[in-house]
């Protein structure tokens, strides 16, 4: 059970930023990043779900933490779908296990909440395979923790690439805070 009680008066999701400067395809033109992805997607699970959402703040309150990030990959490939009639970055979910198959299990990096992290990980791309069946890219498995390891709700999400416009992470915005919202509010 991932639900949460939604409560405008206390913070309960934290969205920050391990890398606040990546950037987009069209970041010279506009000087968009990351952190202003964030503040869409703050405002999105505010104004329409009614959650209390800090960015890039600190509260021992928060029940969720989204680490959001977009990915860097190859400059021929182009991670775009479209989500009702707008061009839309994909997105990947990533989950650290404390884990390599070289070095054994990780104890001094352990993640004592990986199982309800595995459990948002998954359940959230299930939800995405229901609602926006080419959303979501792929669920990649890292051997390190991450920032993954301080509250049980710990999500770290790749929206989109260096090779997507601004626009197009934006618009991936939506699709995440519903999924989002119906993962923190139905059993």
């Amino acid at each position: 059970d991932l639900t949460i009680e939604k409560n405008a008066n206390v913070p309960q999701i934290l969205i920050f930023h391990a890398h606040g400067q990546e950037w987009f395809a069209d970041t010279k033109e506009n000087g968009k990043t990351i952190v202003d992805v964030g503040e869409h997607l703050a405002e999105i699970l505010r104004k329409q779900y009614g959650f209390n959402v800090l960015h890039i703040k600190e509260n021992p309150g928060i029940k969720v933490v989204i680490d959001l990030h977009r990915d860097g990959i190859d400059e021929n490939r182009h991670l775009v779908t479209e989500i009702n009639g707008k061009p839309t970055a994909n997105v990947m979910l990533f989950n650290g296990i404390s884990y390599s198959n070289e070095e054994g299990e990780q104890k001094e990096f352990a993640n004592p909440y990986l199982e309800e992290n595995l459990a948002m990980t998954y359940k959230m791309f299930l939800l995405g395979k229901i609602y926006y069946p080419e959303f979501f890219r792929c669920i990649y498995i890292s051997d390190y923790r991450f920032c993954l390891y301080h509250v049980p709700r710990s999500m770290l999400i790749e929206a989109g690439a260096q090779t997507n416009t601004y626009e197009e992470v934006y618009n991936a915005m939506e699709p995440l805070a519903h999924l989002i919202n119906i993962e923190l509010t139905c059993k």
